[in-house]
């Protein structure tokens, strides 16, 4: 028996992976046509998400060093126009172009690559040949995930249908970019702007890596920068379980519901270290995650404002328990409102 290359017969532990894997590649897929509309549903763990191609704007990725440029095309009445656009704006420029898309009315680029939840073990160039791909490999962090690379931008999307109808995959999700796309929100608070910069006085740009991270060729922050253009955590309220935090302090009091909280050693309303100091030896820990949580952001003032928190906009309160820490989790929903989101570090109190 002569067993379909994308197999590897090594791993194969059942009959029902071997059906679903040897059907994988049984006849070549033929890849659907480009939709007429630019209108692409993509499933979600959540039900659909709406993706609409712009047939007038794409984004020119840059040479290092430089900022991403959306250019304005003309002539373009279908996918198929779009994508000779690009391919002759790529020749001419010697640059990668991507089409911009809206995904649920937020912009976006549209990348090459496809990612695919695929349990089974296959062969990466089989799988990357199914599908006309140019190749295809596993993400490092799961055994489940898979990129897909096209030629272009356009082929990922009937790319992505193919994938999504292969026996054995479980979804295939094109992958967006949100750089380059109009100007982002950058709060002027001095630890977050870049070393050197007017009016900085930011040491080094440790403080806020996992922010925005520019020390690296491949950032490892969060991406909060075009996070903020979408939410900077206006009506979130969070309740900190640590030892107090300083609702006094100039980057949290506008943030700070109230006076702080609750403090379950004291049975007060205080959920504030009892001795506010410069080193902050009381209530240090909690300060700190409340810094990061929800220091307020963009509000720079006399140069003494420096840091600013993910969720910038957010309230929040604190919770002091040690022993009390379990009343704390049982009573926080009566003692706080609803719905607050729970930080809970698992400090000892005071």
């Amino acid at each position: 028996m002569q067993l379909n290359p994308l197999l590897r017969t090594s791993h194969l532990t059942s009959f029902i992976g071997l059906t679903a894997v040897s059907s994988l590649l049984a006849a070549t897929p033929v890849l659907p046509p480009l939709h007429s509309d630019g209108r692409y549903s993509i499933p979600t763990q959540g039900g659909i998400s709406n993706l609409s191609i712009s047939f007038d704007q794409v984004l020119k990725r840059p040479a290092p060093g430089l900022a991403p440029e959306v250019v304005e095309v003309s002539g373009v009445e279908s996918l198929e126009q779009l994508k000779a656009k690009i391919s002759a704006l790529e020749a001419s420029a010697k640059r990668t172009f991507s089409p911009i898309v809206r995904v649920d009315g937020l912009p976006a680029s549209l990348s090459r690559k496809v990612m695919v939840s695929i349990p089974t073990a296959v062969s990466m160039p089989a799988l990357a040949g199914a599908v006309g791909a140019t190749t295809a490999y596993r993400v490092g962090y799961s055994k489940n995930l898979v990129v897909v690379e096209f030629k272009g931008a356009l082929d990922a999307l009937p790319g992505m249908e193919a994938l999504a109808k292969l026996a054995g995959v479980l979804a295939a999700k094109p992958l967006f970019s949100l750089t380059g796309l109009g100007p982002q929100f950058i709060p002027n608070d001095n630890y977050f702007r870049a070393p050197g910069s007017a009016g900085s006085t930011n040491p080094g740009p440790s403080y806020t890596w996992h922010l925005r991270d520019t020390t690296q060729f491949f950032p490892v922050d969060i991406s909060a920068v075009p996070a903020w253009d979408i939410s900077k955590g206006d009506g979130i309220k969070i309740a900190i379980l640590d030892d107090g935090f300083d609702y006094l302090h100039e980057d949290l009091k506008l943030n700070s519901i109230g006076s702080g909280g609750y403090d379950f050693i004291e049975s007060d309303n205080t959920a504030t270290p009892p001795i506010r100091d410069i080193n902050y030896i009381n209530g240090r820990h909690g300060t700190a995650v409340a810094g990061l949580i929800g220091a307020r952001g963009n509000n720079k003032v006399g140069g003494t404002n420096n840091a600013v928190g993910v969720a910038m906009n957010c309230k929040m309160n604190g919770v002091i328990g040690s022993s009390g820490l379990v009343d704390a989790l049982f009573v926080q929903p009566a003692a706080h409102d609803s719905g607050t989101i729970l930080n809970h570090s698992g400090a000892l109190g005071q």
